[in-house]
């Protein structure tokens, strides 16, 4: 496995994505459920764009892109482009800047990939095919998503102040404890949270 799924914390961080088609849109609409402040720089957005332009966190650059264009002061790039030669231009620069970059075009250049996220409530599921399949990537995601509705947030919540419980209490075996636990009702997981936890 090249790329490893972690979490980032973007607060007080900067992202710059180049271009402003498709590809670029579905990055940004990614980027901006997080605390990154975003530049975008391209010479025309697709009309996606649109449903976006309201968002305070977005700062739309409109310019002319060539192999000249400098890269400024980020903590992450996303190339976006259709142009090779800005593309090559763009990740020199940010090698030589230490900018981890994503070549949405050649992603084996890369520093890291942008897996699809799903997320409910604290529950966040990460999924990748690696760049090599993003239709599969939408049919599995479907599926995820379908199971995502169909869990019990309540008892899973109540799990998670039961385990935050043990932990500060220094319990040892708690991951089987919360197993065992899962597969009870969740009358059952309350009493339990009532008679064994503060």
């Amino acid at each position: 496995m090249r790329y490893l799924a972690v979490s980032i914390d973007t607060k007080d961080k900067k992202v710059l994505v180049v271009g402003g088609g498709r590809v670029a849109f579905r990055k940004v609409k990614v980027l901006v459920e997080t605390d990154f402040s975003i530049d975008i720089v391209s010479k025309d957005f697709v009309d996606d764009f649109k449903s976006l332009e309201t968002n305070s966190k977005l700062n739309f650059i409109w310019r002319d892109l060539d192999e000249n264009f400098v890269l400024g002061s980020y903590d992450y790039l996303i190339i976006a482009s259709s142009d090779k030669t800005l593309n090559k231009n763009l990740e020199d620069q940010a090698r030589q800047k230490k900018i981890p970059f994503l070549n949405a075009s050649t992603s084996e250049n890369s520093d890291f990939i942008m897996n699809k996220i799903l997320s409910q409530g604290d529950l966040t599921i990460s999924l990748s095919t690696g760049g090599k399949n993003p239709g599969l990537l939408g049919i599995l995601s479907d599926q995820v998503e379908e199971l995502l509705a169909d869990l019990d947030y309540e008892k899973i919540e109540a799990l998670n102040k039961i385990r935050q419980d043990l932990v500060e209490r220094g319990e040892k075996n708690i991951g089987q404890t919360i197993r065992d636990l899962y597969a009870k009702p969740l009358d059952q997981i309350k009493k339990y949270g009532e008679e064994n936890c503060k």
